[in-house]
């Protein structure tokens, strides 16, 4: 039996008289696999005065069909493993006639799936986790045309934000002060603390990262690709 689907679309974008069809905020198609998250979604971005939800599904299958005539400027695509879909999804942004901005949205992935998602295919993941972020993302892709070195320039950013979130406050003030070049015994005195708290709090980030030295610690963090 083939699975239903849900499909909500904006009749009021779908006239093809350029005299009524206005660009003035960015049109939003949301494709996703759970009803859950695309609801909250639509929470989030229908509240933008600049951002418009053109159409959305929710369907087990990825497809573009129901959409085909519609302009939009971004495709939102929820998945509730990226490395369970990505063969699914690579075959759907290959399908696509017109290249929109993709951002791809899960609950899980793998550090393989994510590296092709940006550098393959140019398309960029958001963590469902992290949904409050998503206009962010949004305008940013939207707004800043910029060139794709920046754009991967602010994707090993977020990575790096990424794996400093396993990181407690004062543990990711003491790696910032070890990147500045602190030694411990300035860093202790430098945040009023004795430096066995210092060496303790270190050998948890040493931990926390696998890393056999602070060096190595920093290395592993500046590398987006592990």
């Amino acid at each position: 039996m083939m699975p239903t689907s849900n499909l909500i679309l904006n009749k009021s974008n779908t006239s093809t008289n350029p005299a009524i069809i206005q660009n003035d905020c960015i049109r939003i198609l949301l494709l996703e696999k759970e009803m859950i998250w695309l609801h909250s979604m639509e929470s989030i971005l229908s509240v933008q005065s600049d951002i418009k939800i053109v159409g959305s599904l929710v369907s087990p299958i990825l497809t573009i069909r129901p959409f085909e005539q519609l302009e939009v400027d971004m495709i939102i695509i929820g998945l509730p493993s990226l490395t369970d879909s990505f063969q699914e999804l690579k075959d759907f942004i290959s399908e696509l006639h017109v290249q929109p901005q993709v951002i791809v949205t899960s609950q899980s992935a793998d550090q393989q799936s994510l590296r092709k998602l940006m550098y393959s295919y140019l398309t960029f993941h958001l963590f469902k986790n992290q949904i409050d972020q998503l206009t962010t993302m949004v305008r940013f892709l939207y707004y800043h045309s910029c060139p794709l070195h920046m754009l991967l320039q602010d994707y090993r950013r977020l990575k790096q934000e990424e794996k400093l979130r396993i990181l407690t406050k004062s543990e990711r003030s003491i790696l910032e002060m070890v990147s500045q070049g602190y030694k411990q015994r300035e860093i202790a005195d430098e945040l009023q603390v004795s430096l066995q708290t210092i060496k303790l709090h270190i050998n948890r980030i040493l931990k926390k990262f696998g890393a056999r030295n602070c060096q190595q610690a920093l290395k592993k963090l500046q590398n987006s690709e592990e």
